[in-house]
């Protein structure tokens, strides 16, 4: 799979990111106009929180697209894990293999091979279900930020429209102190969805690291050829090739 960013891939990621901004920061501003001047006094908390709540929600269809991209890995694992037990079956029994060989053989498909290819396969399920849960946990909190952000506003525009100052000011400085407090339960909420995406994080790049030691990875990066075999099994397998190249001349 092509890791590369594309240019039109850039672009929109930028485009969504402005978006997702935009549409906080409009909601926000339309509720402090709708405040008029009785919400002055609440702009110092509000502004600051508007600001975090832009860094930290974000646009979430390059959470989902990442996800396709996992997918299509996953589709690769999946076939290539399908065709080991026919491909072994293949060389062993349409090679006529007897003895240690191709009983090292089978040690090193059944050790080696096989579980190999079902903990990448696990690795990249548990990558496609963090993309699904950032995109999910993104878009749903921008949804019902927004949406408590206008309600706010309706709230807001209903207290200022007609109603006596004490009462409006009283009315809006509830109405925006729940909206706030609102806000930090749902960044709250957020930051503990990626905390345990970031603690899953930390569990798959241990898990890649353990998998490329074993699979004997150069340049820090997984290659396919690059099975480490067990001695044992390396020893068996030449020692039938050597008597196989000697029977045979």
């Amino acid at each position: 799979m092509d890791t590369d960013v594309s240019g039109g891939a850039f672009d929109r990621a930028y485009i969504g990111g402005f978006g997702a901004a935009a549409l906080i920061l409009t909601a926000g501003q339309r509720m402090f106009a709708a405040a008029g001047p009785f919400g002055l006094p609440l702009l110092g908390m509000g502004i600051p929180l508007l600001t975090t709540v832009v860094l930290n929600l974000r646009d979430p269809v390059p959470y989902f697209e990442a996800q396709e991209g996992w997918g299509e890995v996953g589709k690769v694992l999946n076939d290539a894990a399908s065709k080991v037990p026919q491909l072994c079956y293949d060389v062993v029994y349409r090679g006529n293999w007897q003895g240690a060989g191709k009983d090292a053989f089978y040690a090193c498909i059944n050790n080696d091979i096989q579980p190999s290819l079902g903990a990448m396969k696990d690795l990249n399920n548990n990558m496609q279900l963090a993309c699904i849960t950032g995109g999910i946990a993104m878009g749903t909190a921008i949804a019902t930020f927004v949406a408590a952000t206008l309600t706010a506003t309706g709230f807001c525009a209903a207290a200022t429209g007609g109603t006596a100052a004490p009462a409006a000011q009283a009315a809006v400085t509830i109405t925006i102190s729940q909206w706030v407090i609102f806000t930090l339960e749902l960044l709250a909420e957020v930051g503990a969805v990626f905390g345990g995406m970031a603690l899953t994080s930390v569990q798959i790049g241990q898990s890649y690291d353990a998998l490329k030691a074993f699979l004997g990875g150069k340049d820090q990066q997984l290659e396919a050829g690059s099975l480490q075999l067990r001695p044992t099994e390396v020893t068996a397998i030449a020692d039938w090739e050597n008597g196989w190249i000697n029977g045979a001349w």
